[in-house]
């Protein structure tokens, strides 16, 4: 994996990866379980957030004293837009319910 050129950020970065994958093993099938619905939640409210911003950022070009070039601001919003869109369907998706047979199982120890 790539960390970094620096000696010190491949250290930090092989050390925070070991740690995140460390804590990810041990936890438990509902600790996982209960992890999705707060990444749900956030996917939901993120993408509300950046859909809001989005139509701010293509509807008001200047903020104040920093005017932004509308070619620039259209392209920003779009892609705001976009990935907001994007969490937002990711965020319903989950919450919808799953065909039957799809509903992932607690593994086997």
């Amino acid at each position: 994996m790539f960390y970094g050129t620096s000696p010190v950020l491949r250290l930090y970065g092989y050390a925070i990866h070991t740690i995140f994958t460390s804590q990810i093993q041990t936890m438990s099938y509902q600790q996982r379980r209960s992890n999705r619905y707060l990444r749900t939640s956030m996917d939901i409210g993120m993408g509300v957030f950046y859909i809001v911003i989005g139509c701010l950022v293509i509807f008001m070009k200047a903020f104040g004293t920093m005017a932004i070039p509308p070619i620039i601001a259209y392209i920003l919003g779009g892609m705001m837009l976009i990935g907001g869109g994007a969490r937002l369907y990711r965020g319903i998706k989950d919450i919808l319910p799953q065909k039957p047979g799809t509903e992932p199982t607690e593994p086997e120890q």
